[in-house]
């Protein structure tokens, strides 16, 4: 059966002739502004860190950004007459955007469209924005309404798609499909773009559309090719263990930091999962001695993978057991960092996970009882006998969660200091607490 059609299309610069979030940047916002969209176009940060931080430097409220967006704003004269065809032809149409709903909204009003939308929130308090993501994947921090997301919900539907878009993360969908073509192939992405005129053997064909159709029942693209850049270095993934995401490389980047300099520090990575925390502070700290705790059997067997990949087998040391119980008592005290990141969704919030993580992550790895803190509170209760004076518990938190971990960390008897790692958008991903030196 023929597969209907759908087109999925950007805003900002592909509907309007420029970029409406920037107009509002360079209007209403402080000059600081510009320095963070550098950032962003060198992929150094992703789109929500970006939108927060140059949309705090705005000052304006509602009615302001309306009418200048009004005044200001220009539509591609083509554009209404190609949605029309489409309209008329029974193709499916609709934007998903990394713009704002005010003027996305508005705008459409305005030109007399009506089409479905996705795009970010923003939140007007006072002459302040805030920034929402109701669209967002938060596995990835590249962008703020997940396009490929919908693009693989509008393939599962049975829609042949096609995506317009002008900007970084309209790449997402490419990116994805040129993964799994050099997964195909077998060929790095300089082999792929100098031979690009070659012909494809009609197994390859075959194979790679039944990893599109993979991919767009859900199953996560690094779980399909079998790694995941961490740190900048590749680590073996599968379903035996959580996808290591981009926040947790803070975590390592601290722990790094904090240990750089000392002689042969021990380090502890409790719940390593696919030992992307060991095995890269092993890499960047040649003289560390690292241990690795896993409750499973199966976890300890992709990081045994992943530490002979990069050859620091010999200082990882692989552990089955529950938290530090996994440890030889002849540690205690010996230790200069616990390092943790353990489940913290809470259960209850299952059901609204994006289906790559509900339906295909470990929920070992993922989930957590009651609010989510449970495996927190028995680490910074448990940790100090471990730790050698000026060690240091520290452990990834969920988004909003950073307080309530840091008052566990706030007894002065266990704990001499304690702080949290933020983002560059200013949310807390890491919490510490050193003993006394």
């Amino acid at each position: 059966m023929a597969r209907r059609l759908a087109v999925l299309s950007d805003f900002d610069g592909t509907i309007t002739t420029t970029d409406i979030a920037e107009m509002v940047l360079a209007r209403f916002a402080a000059p600081e502004w510009e320095a963070i969209e550098q950032l962003h176009r060198a992929r150094r940060i992703g789109t929500r860190e970006t939108m927060a931080r140059q949309f705090a430097l705005v000052r304006g409220d509602r009615k302001a950004l309306l009418e200048f967006v009004q005044a200001e704003a220009r539509m591609y004269p083509g554009f209404p007459a190609f949605l029309r065809t489409c309209q008329a032809s029974g193709i499916h149409f609709e934007i998903v955007s990394e713009g704002l709903d005010f003027y996305v909204d508005e705008l459409m009003k305005m030109w007399g469209l009506d089409v479905p939308v996705r795009t970010n929130r923003a939140v007007f308090d006072n002459a302040r924005v805030r920034i929402e993501y109701p669209y967002e994947d938060p596995t990835c921090t590249l962008c703020g309404t997940c396009k490929l997301a919908r693009l693989f919900e509008l393939r599962a539907s049975g829609f042949q798609v096609a995506y317009v878009g002008d900007g970084d993360s309209d790449l997402c969908p490419a990116v994805e499909a040129e993964m799994l073509l050099r997964f195909v192939l077998g060929v790095d992405r300089a082999r792929l773009y100098t031979h690009w005129g070659g012909v494809m053997p009609d197994a390859g064909w075959a194979r790679y559309q039944s990893l599109l159709e993979e991919r767009a029942r859900g199953r996560p693209v690094h779980y399909i090719v079998g790694t995941r850049e961490f740190m900048g270095l590749a680590f073996t993934v599968d379903e035996r263990v959580m996808i290591p995401r981009p926040e947790t490389e803070l975590l390592v980047e601290f722990a790094a930091a904090r240990l750089r300099g000392r002689p042969e520090p021990v380090v502890v990575d409790v719940g390593t999962g696919s030992g992307c925390i060991a095995v890269s502070l092993a890499h960047l700290l040649p003289d560390a001695v690292v241990y690795a705790t896993d409750l499973l059997g199966d976890p300890l067997e992709v990081a045994a993978v992943n530490a002979a990949r990069h050859g620091v087998a010999d200082r990882v040391t692989l552990l089955q057991g529950d938290l530090l119980d996994a440890l030889s008592p002849a540690l205690r005290g010996r230790v200069d960092a616990v390092l943790s990141n353990p489940p913290y969704v809470p259960e209850e919030q299952a059901p609204q996970l994006p289906r790559e993580i509900r339906d295909h992550e470990p929920r070992e790895a993922v989930l957590a009882p009651g609010d989510g803190l449970v495996h927190h509170r028995r680490l910074a209760s448990t940790a100090p006998a471990w730790l050698r004076p000026s060690g240091v518990l520290a452990m990834e938190v969920g988004l909003g969660q950073d307080r309530a971990v840091a008052q566990l960390l706030s007894d002065p008897v266990r704990y001499a200091s304690l702080g949290v790692v933020a983002d560059g958008a200013g949310i807390g991903r890491v919490v510490w607490g050193a003993v006394e030196k």
